[in-house]
Parts: structure tokens; sequence; C-alpha cells
């Protein structure tokens, strides 16, 4: 699975209420692991995803159905060299971007 990361300016903030959320990774930039959130206005399947900057998949944080409201996770990068990496959060018709940097 590739993604294209090609016009990704920044991460879209939710405008009104009830919208999908993708939370800012914590702590960016991270060394061994980071968390990553999201939240659902309502029940409904979402994907998780880590890519590489030139659109390779990286791992499959969370995919599935989910609850409304918070889900967190832990990403750790440990088999990832240091960069830029790329959390999309796929969920409904909404796909929502963070830039998360992996330092060594």
């Amino acid at each position: 699975e590739v993604y294209d990361p090609a016009g990704i300016g920044g991460c879209p903030e939710p405008l009104h209420p009830g919208e999908v959320v993708l939370a800012a990774p914590s702590p960016n930039p991270f060394n061994a692991a980071v968390r990553l959130g999201f939240g659902l206005p309502r029940a409904g399947d979402a994907k998780l995803c880590i890519y590489d900057l030139s659109g390779r998949l990286v791992g499959v944080v969370c995919e599935g159905r989910f609850t409304a409201g918070s889900h967190n996770f832990r990403w750790d990068g440990g088999g990832c060299p240091s960069g830029v990496y790329l959390a999309v959060l796929e969920a409904g018709e909404s796909r929502l971007i963070r830039k998360v940097a992996l330092v060594r």
C-alpha cells in the first residue's frame, strides 16, 4: 500500500464539535515510541497508519470498528531510522494527517 503525500500542508483542525479528530502526537519529536490518539463522533470504521515520506506504508497502528469517543495508541518506531513520518487516520470520509519526527 502506498500513500501519496504530495500536497500535504498540515493536518486540518476540526472546525465543529462532532468531527473526527487526530490529536497531536506526543512527544514529538520522539525517540522510541509516540502516543497517537483520535476521536470519533460516532461508532465506525477507522484505520491509523504510519507512512514514510516516500509514501511507503511503515506500519498499521490500528484498524477496525471503534466506538464513539477517544482512542489512544502507542507506535514503537524501533525498527525505523530517524526521520519524519506521517500518521494518517482514515475514518468515514475523513482523512487526517499529522507529522511525527523520530530522532535516534
